[in-house]
């Protein structure tokens, strides 16, 4: 009686002991699934394809199973799947299944899929301490070509190789990538200095029309250099359809003077250690190729208040008496913003462009308007310094 006694008490112990280790792993799954969770690309995202068989349908789960009571079960499905082939973004895994975005062609979704129906893509950004810059979406939550914005702004590390250079500071270009699946990888090539110089006043004097023109022996040497003697200019090759039309158009991409009135360089601090923003303006060229296509770059890529208002100021008359002048609206270009980038997504072509210090928008050009499809916010954790900007 003493043995059968010992024996059951034995089994008794080591069901509570499973029972209990049931219910601690049970209650890890609870509390993993509940973590809040953002698929916005600050904190690093994993990639992966959806696997099965042809034309199956891969359950996407509204809530993770361990959230589930037994009656809820069908409410907890949800009736959302996925098909093989299907690309999503995971923020996190908690046991046997994956916390997922799904980017569709026009709305964008969230659940639960099994990871056996999951093969990894590359890790998109290390963790690591590089990442300075940090963006949130504040127009166009839900949006699938906003939602893929926003993590490429996010999980593109603007200092390769440790540089702590702020030339590669977004507010000086974004660089290409094709990490966030759908955007495609444009090929930039950069013009030479002779055929910059060629360009430089025309651009100069349609983007300044405030300013006295800039003679026609425009010098070399006034273009904007980095210290290895780069210039920030170039064109695309394929070119880019940028207004969406079937036909291909050939943008000009210009940082520096020309697209400013000074000379400074991008991301370099200067006097009272504030960081100057170098404007990068968007034009489209001519077929020749050889000056500024006014009207379409305009049309594309201008502000519809096409002009800049200058305020009554004083000044030294002939008599040498100081007077005021007439407030003046003064017709011309005047860019959307002050550092344009160029993007495919999906084969669909748009650009973004810098409006304010912190402000970025996607905009999309097509049937001959431009619409702002997306804004978001950069939070500049290098430092709290107020930027500086030459422009117009």
């Amino acid at each position: 009686m003493q043995f059968k006694l010992t024996v059951i008490g034995c089994l008794f112990s080591l069901s509570m002991v499973s029972i209990n280790g049931w219910a601690d792993a049970n209650a890890g799954l609870k509390q993993c699934a509940q973590e809040k969770v953002a698929f916005d690309g600050i904190e690093p995202l994993k990639y992966a394809d959806i696997t099965g068989e042809s034309n199956s349908h891969i359950p996407l789960l509204h809530q993770h199973p361990s959230l589930c009571a037994s009656a809820d079960e069908e409410k907890c499905k949800g009736k959302a799947y996925l098909l093989p082939g299907d690309t999503v973004a995971i923020a996190n895994i908690c046991g046997d299944y994956a916390h997922v975005q799904f980017i569709g062609e026009k709305t964008v979704s969230y659940g639960w899929v099994e990871i056996h129906q999951l093969i990894s893509r590359a890790l998109t950004k290390s963790d690591g301490d590089s990442k300075k810059f940090s963006f949130k979406l504040q127009k166009g939550r839900g949006t699938p070509v906003c939602e893929a914005y926003l993590q490429r702004l996010n999980t593109v590390d603007y200092y390769e190789e440790g540089s702590e250079s702020l030339l590669d500071a977004p507010y000086c270009g974004r660089p290409e990538s094709d990490a966030v699946p759908g955007f495609s990888l444009l090929k930039r090539v950069p013009l030479n200095a002779e055929r910059a110089n060629s360009l430089l006043g025309d651009v100069f004097n349609f983007t300044h029309p405030t300013l006295m023109p800039m003679p026609p022996e425009a010098h070399e040497s006034a273009l904007t250099k980095t210290p290895d003697g780069r210039l920030f200019i170039w064109r695309y090759d394929p070119p880019v359809d940028i207004d969406n039309d079937g036909t291909s158009d050939d943008v000009l991409i210009w940082q520096g003077y020309g697209a400013e009135a000074g000379k400074g360089l991008c991301g370099i601090a200067y006097r009272n250690n504030v960081v100057h923003q170098t404007p990068q303006i968007a034009y489209i060229l001519t077929a020749d190729g050889a000056s500024i296509d006014q009207n379409r770059t305009q049309e594309i890529f201008g502000d519809p208040i096409g002009g800049y208002q200058i305020p009554a100021a004083r000044y030294l008359n002939a008599e040498h008496k100081w007077v005021m002048s007439e407030p003046k609206f003064v017709k011309g270009f005047r860019p959307l913003g002050t550092s344009f980038g160029i993007y495919r997504y999906r084969n669909v072509f748009y650009f973004d462009t810098l409006s304010g210090n912190y402000n970025f928008s996607l905009f999309i050009h097509k049937d001959k308007k431009t619409q702002e499809i997306c804004r978001v916010f950069m939070n500049d954790v290098v430092s709290g310094d107020a930027r500086e900007m030459s422009f117009p």
